[in-house]
């Protein structure tokens, strides 16, 4: 997937992954993928897909991404990206402040709800985030849902005060 700026020999992380559609394509070129999806059917079928497919980098979790991503921190996996998929709800803040204290140096957020992203994005960029890609597209002609596909990037503390004039906490 494009939107990482580069995951080779890296872990990524994709959230909210489903049946591992995603977590699929990353395998091919990451070290290692780990998929957090809340329902077993769904993750039954990723790695029964994995299996069929001899991808063997991909580790497969049941639950919530609020909950597992955090443990993955304290058990001391190196995060390198992740990539965001959630429901219209978006992303509970405190995983979002998480990912600005562990420094996750890549995020790619896939929204299907425009206010929600928008909240998210606040919350990132309040934890020094910047965002260098935004994709909106109409997947559903004719209705009011929009799409996006966005990239943020951690900055480091000098350029966090540079932009927005606050210390990074």
């Amino acid at each position: 997937l494009g939107l990482f700026s580069d995951i080779r020999g890296k872990t990524v992380v994709d959230g909210y992954s489903g049946t591992g559609t995603l977590a699929l394509l990353l395998s091919g070129t990451a070290r290692k993928v780990i998929a957090i999806e809340t329902e077993s059917e769904a993750v039954a079928d990723g790695i029964r897909t994995a299996e069929e497919n001899g991808i063997k980098n991909i580790d497969f979790i049941c639950g919530n991404v609020e909950e597992k991503l955090p443990e993955l921190v304290k058990q001391g996996e190196k995060i390198d990206g992740i990539l965001f998929d959630p429901p219209r709800k978006g992303i509970e803040r405190e995983a979002l402040l998480m990912l600005g204290r562990e420094k996750i140096p890549e995020i790619v957020y896939i929204s299907c709800d425009p206010a929600t992203f928008a909240r998210d994005a606040g919350v990132l960029f309040s934890v020094g985030y910047r965002t260098d890609r935004v994709f909106p597209f109409d997947m559903f002609p004719n209705t009011a849902h929009v799409e996006c596909v966005a990239r943020f990037y951690k900055t480091d503390e000098k350029e966090q005060k540079l932009n927005t004039g606050v210390e990074a906490s």
